[in-house]
C-alpha cells in the first residue's frame, strides 16, 4: 500500500503530540542561533570585559584569564537555549483557534520519504486501520491581534527539516483555503532567522515580505532577526495557484 499524508484538523487526542512537535521544532533552531551568537560583537565584548575584571580586580594572571572564554561561551549557550526553551513552552502550550496537522500513514517499518498528500479524507482504496500513523507536521491559526478580519499563522511544527518544503506548502495552502472560505481578508505570519525553509515556503506560495525586524533578547546587544510575511487573500486561488496582479 502506497504511503500518504493526510492534512486534517486537530482532534482532542492529538493535542499532546502536536505540542511536543511544536516544542521540538522551535528548539531545533537553538544550535544555529547559538553558533551565530558566538560570532557577534557582544561575544568579544563580554570576553574582554570578563578578562579585564578578572585581571584588574582579582589579580588573576593573564594566562588564567583565558578561562573566561569558555565561561562566556557557556553563559551565552545557556542564555540562547533558555530563551528558545521558554518560547517553545509558551507557544506549544497555547490553545489556538484552529489547528491542522499532517498525519503520515505507512505500512513499512521505516518512515517513507515519498508519499502523496490528501486533504480532509484518506483515499478510498486504502485500508487506513491497518497502517501505521505518525503526526509529522502542524500549523495553527488565530485572529490577528491588530488587523481587522485578518488571520495569523503560528505554531508551526515539523518532524524533520526535510519535510518543511512539501508539508509546509500543503498545510499553509489548506489554511489559506479555510481563511478565504470564512471571509478573512489577509493572512500574516513571521519566521525566525533560522527558518530559511519556512521563509521559502511563504515566498513560493505567494506571500510577500512586509518587514524585517530584530527582537531583543539582551537589549540591543543580543537580538534575533524575524521576517513578517503577509498575503491579500484576493490573490489566493487555491493550492498552487495564486495571482500576482
Amino acid at each position: 500500500m502506497r504511503p500518504f499524508v493526510l492534512i486534517r484538523e486537530l482532534r482532542k487526542q492529538d493535542e499532546i503530540l502536536c505540542e511536543d512537535l511544536v516544542k521540538n521544532s522551535i528548539l531545533s533552531g537553538a544550535n544555529q542561533a547559538f553558533v551565530e551568537t558566538i560570532f557577534k560583537e557582544i561575544t568579544l565584548q563580554l570576553i574582554v570585559l570578563c578578562w579585564a575584571i578578572a585581571f584588574i580586580f582579582f589579580g588573576i594572571p593573564p594566562l588564567y584569564c583565558l578561562l573566561t572564554v569558555p565561561g562566556v561561551i557557556g553563559a551565552l549557550f545557556l542564555l540562547v537555549y533558555g530563551t528558545f526553551f521558554n518560547k517553545a513552552m509558551e507557544i506549544s502550550n497555547l490553545k489556538p483557534n484552529r489547528c491542522w496537522l499532517a498525519e503520515l500513514h505507512y505500512s513499512g517499518i521505516t518512515e517513507p520519504h515519498d508519499f502523496e498528500v490528501f486533504f480532509n479524507d484518506p483515499p478510498e482504496d486504502q485500508q487506513v486501520s491497518k497502517l501505521r500513523r505518525k503526526i509529522i507536521g502542524t500549523v495553527s491559526m488565530k485572529n490577528h491581534s491588530s488587523l481587522y478580519n485578518s488571520a495569523w499563522l503560528y505554531r508551526f511544527g515539523f518532524n524533520s527539516k526535510n519535510d518543511i518544503p512539501r508539508l509546509g506548502e500543503a498545510l499553509m495552502a489548506h489554511v489559506l483555503d479555510f481563511c478565504k472560505e470564512n471571509r478573512f481578508v489577509t493572512v500574516e505570519g513571521v519566521t525566525r532567522e533560522c527558518d530559511e525553509d519556512l521563509r521559502d515556503v511563504y515566498t513560493k506560495i505567494g506571500f510577500t515580505m512586509k518587514q524585517i525586524y530584530h527582537k531583543q533578547i539582551v537589549r540591543n546587544s543580543l537580538t534575533i532577526m524575524k521576517a513578517q510575511f503577509g498575503m491579500d487573500l484576493e490573490k489566493w486561488n487555491g493550492y498552487g495557484k495564486y495571482s500576482t496582479d
